[in-house]
């Protein structure tokens, strides 16, 4: 899923990248990448971190109820809800509506190599041109 986040003259540009395999059939956890451009800095690094699934020793237990279930997603997810949280505080506006992308295994696989999946920015940039987003992502606090 990809979002697209405005706040003054900056751009927030958020990825988040499902479970998945590589090409190899290796197990891939979730990414949430993002980055912040703007005139200032418009070739921001995308930085990454891992939605980490239960650990080994948690997975021990016994996750047959929906509660359980429920709460490990919950631990997955905290950090993309508190990171999500401080946008909505800190006055980023969102842009249009988030947008589903695809991801390959070949995507998987430089996820997993924490290599930003060029490809997948690829279909994202095509995506967001094609419904029609914004071409400037720098937009000027007097345009807003």
């Amino acid at each position: 899923m990809y979002a697209e986040f405005r706040r003054n003259d900056s751009t927030l540009q958020m990825l988040l990248t499902p479970d998945g395999y590589t090409e190899t059939g290796v197990f891939v956890d979730a990414a949430l990448y993002r980055r912040v451009v703007s005139t200032d800095s418009p070739k921001k690094q995308w930085r990454n971190s891992f939605l980490r699934s239960l650990s080994s020793s948690d997975k021990d237990i016994t996750l047959d109820t929906d509660v359980a279930k429920d709460i490990s997603m919950d631990a997955r997810m905290s950090f993309a809800v508190g990171w999500l949280d401080s946008l909505a505080g800190g006055g980023w506006v969102i842009v249009k509506e988030p947008l589903l992308i695809e991801a390959s295994k070949k995507d998987m696989t430089d996820i997993r190599n924490s290599v930003t999946p060029k490809k997948m920015l690829y279909r994202m940039t095509q995506s967001r041109t094609a419904l029609g987003y914004p071409e400037d992502l720098f937009p000027t606090a007097e345009a807003e």
